[in-house]
């Protein structure tokens, strides 16, 4: 339970806090979820961020799951619970120190 409580956690850091998916994007030259368009509008906005980017072009319910922390962190929680825990219960336990995590993650980093 605490392996998956991390993975979330990292995934979360990582998805949130980052630029990492757009670079890796960019790195194996793919055009997935809009990141060339977003790289466009970036050059005309340089504070704007990739959700912001999502939400403001392409608000559908998928957009909005993918960037709330909430909401994805929820969905990582109930999936990840179900396929390697042994009792859905799990999830809420799993969810808590996930979001917990992360809150302290963004409070402390700078």
């Amino acid at each position: 339970m605490i392996t998956i409580t991390c993975f979330i956690l990292f995934v979360n850091i990582i998805w949130f806090e980052t630029e990492a998916f757009v670079e890796y994007i960019k790195l194996f030259r793919l055009d997935w979820f809009k990141v060339n368009e977003y790289l466009n509008a970036k050059k005309l906005n340089f504070e704007l961020t990739y959700h912001s980017y999502l939400l403001a072009n392409h608000n559908n319910f998928f957009i909005k799951l993918i960037t709330c922390p909430i909401c994805f962190t929820t969905w990582l929680s109930i999936i990840l619970s179900v396929l390697f825990t042994p009792s859905i219960l799990n999830f809420s336990i799993i969810f808590v120190l996930s979001i917990v995590g992360f809150n302290i993650y963004k409070k402390t980093s700078v």
